[in-house]
């Protein structure tokens, strides 16, 4: 450490992480990586090299077979919750429901995310307002274009209390998250790709 610096907490850290389906397909073998608070990483690999099933270890909704992974100092396994409270995911493809207003959608997601009920509306109407939506809200999703979708798909990333955001949503959101700018915070920007 560098005399007068104080190092900061790693938003991300992997070690030895390893993801094995059944009994012989090694979809992820002893990654390490470690991500600094601030950091933008990209996650590049061909298709098949493990990106999304990493991504999925990293979020909790895929359990690693060994190793660690630590999101904001929270443990993937041990502290399930404090990994998504310190984190948002925004999906290759739109995870809404076409049949639901965004609206409706955008309160699901505030919900599965544990935001209070009280908390909800306003969040939303802000979120909308901030993101060009607030006139298409009312509607099914179904009647959106594709870029709309696309919008409303990533707002639930802001709907949620976490402290930490994904890029696309930090770039625009400003004032709307509050705390994601808090000196007390972790965060880093991640992407996947294939090569």
């Amino acid at each position: 450490m560098i005399s007068g610096l104080k190092r900061r907490r790693s938003a991300i850290e992997v070690d030895g992480l390893t993801k094995i389906y059944g009994a012989s397909v090694e979809a992820v073998t002893g990654l390490c990586f470690e991500v600094a608070s601030g950091e933008v990483f990209g996650l590049l690999g061909p298709n098949g090299a493990g990106k999304s099933t990493t991504i999925g270890m990293l979020t909790t909704t895929v359990s690693p077979t060994s190793g660690t992974a630590r999101v904001a100092g929270c443990d993937v396994v041990e502290d399930p919750i404090g990994v998504r409270a310190a984190s948002a995911v925004v999906f290759q493809d739109p995870v809404v429901d076409r049949t639901l207003t965004g609206q409706r959608n955008l309160e699901i997601h505030a919900r599965l995310w544990g935001v209070g009920r009280s908390e909800i509306e306003p969040r939303v109407a802000a979120v909308a307002a901030r993101f060009g939506l607030r006139d298409l809200i009312g509607r099914t999703v179904d009647t959106y274009s594709g870029g709309q979708r696309r919008r409303n798909s990533r707002l639930p990333a802001l709907s949620s209390p976490s402290r930490g955001s994904c890029f696309w949503t930090n770039r625009r959101s400003g004032s709307i998250r509050g705390s994601a700018t808090s000196s007390s915070t972790s965060s880093a920007h991640c992407a996947t790709r294939a090569t």
